[in-house]
């Protein structure tokens, strides 16, 4: 492992606060005030450094987050609302290869053009 990798458990911390995050809709700023920085959590959210045990545990409970489900591996499924799962769900089981990708291209229309 190089410096710049992180261990499972530490990349499992680090998504999971990032989805925590998310879906409370906080910047970066406001969520680690005033346990670190923003640069600081930046670079804890970004994989550049992993979190300290005692700044992990400050967020966790000033967030009333468990800290043993922070080393779990992300559900990404989380980010999701209600409706979009219904119909990822569906478009697994009820269309065949082809028409998931004729599905996939049809969402890409809604996606911003990047210039």
């Amino acid at each position: 492992m190089t410096d710049n990798e992180l261990d499972p458990e530490a990349e499992n911390i680090r998504e999971n606060l990032w989805i925590f995050r998310l879906k409370r809709g906080l910047w970066p700023a406001l969520f680690a005030h005033p346990f670190l920085s923003e640069d600081e959590y930046l670079d804890i959210e970004t994989g550049k450094k992993p979190i300290c045990e005692r700044d992990m545990r400050a967020l966790a409970e000033h967030y009333k987050i468990d800290p043993d489900s922070l080393t779990r591996p992300p559900d990404y499924a989380a980010l999701l609302d209600a409706p979009t799962r219904r119909l990822i769900d569906y478009s697994y089981t009820a269309l065949t290869r082809r028409q998931r990708g004729q599905f996939a291209s049809f969402l890409n229309g809604f996606m911003m053009k990047r210039r």
